[in-house]
């Protein structure tokens, strides 16, 4: 029976993975700082307190488990101190974020990486993860993909843990804003949208292009000869709250990140919180150019739990190659549509052609 230890189970990924997880037949512990915030796991998992900033008793915690999953946060803050723990003790480790890195390679002598037999896998989220798998799913059913528009959010309140890494993303990535691909990263190459309608989402929505290094792997991976990336906010207040940002940076990391819980709280009071990814893909499939849809919607937390769980039982498995990898780069296509259709986090999937995405069904499917 594999031991899967999630930590931050208290929060509202850490909890969505342990509900996704349970019936399984994984031995489940509950990790959390504070067992009070913990509610209703379920039923034979254990619980056990647990701090990421505490280098003893998480190396204790990572060590009694098969696989360590990472639900907890800012990523900006805790960095890979996590990921460090989990390899040193001959785990598997999952994490829903990026664990503060850009990239693959080793910090130092001292990031041996995980021992042989045993993989890392980063990125196991909604954002980056499934950003990335249900691109390379879309690109599966071409000959040649040559060209992509990947929309990404929708409507929820940031958490503090979220909002820090989405600032702390916008402070290292100035230059990326606005930026498109075009066979290699173009600056200023787009602008912000407002009142754009989108399919499947149900109401006007802005829009703003911003290509992340996840973005630009993806392009390079697919040989893309475009890629056209937005993050998707319905509703003024959390764009407005961004706006000060535009010309002049970030500039207060921790304000800015407060101003959007705020924002994004008065922004979806009273209203259905939802995630969306909605991708368009241009190429030839049988010699013929085509274009073709693929839209995904639900609860933000719960979609990013149906990737660690993919992720979770794909290292468990042993089918990940020793080493570290991109969770939404390293787990493999086939059958994920499937598998997504009958997970109870998602609210709407569809794959489609282009003229179908345009014919009317837009409103309502959420």
């Amino acid at each position: 029976m594999t031991r899967v230890g999630v930590l931050g189970a208290a929060g509202a990924v850490g909890s969505a993975l342990l509900a996704r997880l349970a019936g399984t037949g994984a031995r489940l512990t509950a990790g959390v700082r504070d067992p009070g915030r913990l509610s209703g796991p379920p039923p034979g998992a254990a619980v056990r307190v647990v701090d990421a900033e505490d280098p003893a008793g998480l190396a204790e915690f990572c060590a009694s488990h098969d696989v360590v999953v990472n639900c907890a946060g800012p990523s900006a803050l805790l960095g890979d101190r996590v990921l460090r723990a989990a390899t040193a003790s001959g785990a598997h480790y999952v994490s829903v974020g990026d664990d503060g890195r850009d990239h693959l390679s080793p910090a130092g002598p001292d990031d041996p990486g995980p021992a042989p037999g045993r993989c890392a896998l980063l990125g196991a989220g909604l954002l980056p993860g499934l950003s990335t798998l249900l691109p390379r799913v879309l690109a599966d059913g071409f000959d040649r993909v040559t060209d992509m528009t990947v929309h990404s959010g929708g409507l929820e309140r940031f958490t503090p843990a979220a909002a820090r890494d989405y600032v702390a993303g916008l402070a290292s990535g100035a230059d990326r804003s606005l930026a498109a691909w075009r066979g290699r990263r173009v600056a200023g190459a787009l602008r912000p949208e407002a009142d754009a309608r989108l399919p499947f989402l149900p109401r006007p929505v802005s829009l703003h292009p911003f290509l992340s290094p996840e973005a630009e792997r993806l392009a390079r991976a697919l040989s893309l000869e475009r890629l056209d990336w937005w993050h998707v906010f319905e509703g003024t207040r959390t764009t407005d709250a961004l706006a000060g940002t535009r010309g002049r940076g970030v500039t207060d990391p921790d304000a800015l990140a407060d101003l959007l819980v705020r924002a994004s709280g008065l922004e979806v009071f009273g209203r259905t919180q939802y995630q969306a990814l909605v991708l368009r893909a241009g190429g030839r499939i049988g010699g013929r150019e085509r274009t073709r849809v693929l839209a995904l919607t639900g609860a933000g937390p719960a979609l990013s739990a149906e990737a660690a769980a993919l992720a979770v039982r794909f290292a468990a498995g042993g089918g990940a190659a020793d080493g570290t990898h991109w969770a939404g780069e390293a787990l493999p296509t086939a059958g994920v549509l499937d598998g997504l259709r009958d997970a109870p986090g998602v609210a709407f999937l569809r794959l489609t052609d282009d003229d179908d995405a345009h014919s009317g069904v837009e409103e309502g499917v959420l």
